[in-house]
């Protein structure tokens, strides 16, 4: 599953790779500090995003520096879809934008954003294996995901589109 939300985030399996292997290094590292607030996983997918923001950070730091070697990245809008490929791509190598992501995940009970992240991270797979794997109803499913799309939304428009 991180593997596969890292892919969706850079569009690259080589670096996507990259990123879950530093995640699985740093959390063998850290595990004794792991405070069992939350589930195993969700620390897990924390790391990853951190992991993630700091790529794009230093990204950011060798476009600042003229550094050719970085490339664009394209990223879907799944979560501001009226806002064109090129916008939300702009948007995105922001550090700013993925401070306001982190802040409304922080925002989402951990039920509604563990549903979310893990049809992200199995954009393909049948909505019913995905309830199996969550222990939920379809129906519990969808709803899940709406009321976590609707948060987000609301948290953005407020955090982020109105700045």
């Amino acid at each position: 599953m991180l593997y596969k939300f890292a892919c969706l985030r850079v569009n690259d399996p080589h670096l996507a790779e990259d990123l879950v292997q530093e995640t699985l290094t740093k959390a063998f590292a850290n595990f004794a500090k792991f405070r069992h607030e939350a589930s195993v996983r969700t620390w897990l997918f924390q790391i990853l995003r951190n992991e993630i923001s700091q790529h794009y950070r230093k990204k950011k730091s060798a476009k600042l520096r003229g550094d050719s070697s970085s490339e664009g990245v394209e990223l879907d809008n799944l979560l501001c879809p009226e806002l064109t490929n090129q916008e939300f791509s702009t948007a995105v190598e922001r550090e700013e934008f993925w401070a306001v992501i982190q802040t409304c995940f922080e925002k989402i009970p951990e039920h509604l954003l563990e549903t979310f992240l893990h049809k992200l991270a199995n954009p393909h797979e049948k909505i019913e294996d995905l309830c199996n794997q969550l222990d939920i109803k379809p129906s519990n499913f969808s709803v899940r995901l709406f009321r976590t799309r609707l948060m987000l939304r609301r948290c953005l428009e407020k955090s982020w589109l109105k700045e």
